[in-house]
């Protein structure tokens, strides 16, 4: 084969390792994504709403802080953290929930690639935002009243582009780390759904 070929051989397989990373902290990360999905419930009422909502905040305001010392390092790019925390405290203050307390939830996250994986998680609930966010609405909340984080995330999904192309281009990287920052992410926001009590 002409050297040529072996060259774009070589650069196709290695864009096509790139470009699976997010793949495959999705399919690391489906179980606990469903485990987490199921503890959210459906939203049907406000009680389930308010229910979520100190849930999200637990684990939101624990690990925010954590992406801290990372995100505005010179990797980063064009991508920095959507961070709800302040519309969550707004939202909770809303609905007649600011005294709530939260049990420590945050998750360990030591380096770049765990960082990566975390935010992956993150980033990621922008899409699902949308979906919360239609039932908020049913509810009677909105980006005014009751539902500002979920209003933020679902119009983050540029920033969620711009973190899957961070994830795929950063290097060096080590793929297994990066799971366990996202398994970590994961594993955090549900101790906040299982610390919940009766609301």
């Amino acid at each position: 084969m002409p050297r040529s070929n072996c060259m774009s051989t070589g650069l196709r397989g290695l864009r096509e390792h790139t470009a699976t990373r997010r793949f495959q902290l999705r399919q690391s990360t489906s179980d606990a994504h469903a485990a987490l999905d199921d503890l959210v419930g459906p939203l049907r009422s406000r009680a389930d709403y308010r229910r979520y909502l100190i849930g999200i905040a637990g684990f939101r305001l624990a690990v925010e802080p954590v992406l801290d010392s990372f995100a505005l390092r010179s990797f980063a790019g064009r991508w920095r953290p959507t961070r709800i925390a302040s519309a969550l405290r707004e939202d909770l203050a809303d609905l007649g929930m600011s005294g709530v307390g939260f049990s420590d939830v945050t998750p360990r996250i030591g380096s770049v690639d765990e960082f990566l994986g975390c935010a992956y998680v993150l980033e990621g609930s922008a899409l699902g935002a949308r979906v919360l966010l239609t039932r908020a609405l049913e509810l009677g909340l909105d980006a005014d009243h009751g539902a500002r984080h979920l209003a933020i995330q679902a119009g983050a999904l540029d920033n969620w582009r711009n973190l899957v192309v961070l994830l795929d281009s950063a290097e060096p990287f080590n793929i297994e780390v990066a799971k366990g920052g996202a398994a970590a992410a994961f594993g955090a926001a549900k101790s906040a759904f299982l610390n919940l009590a009766d609301v």
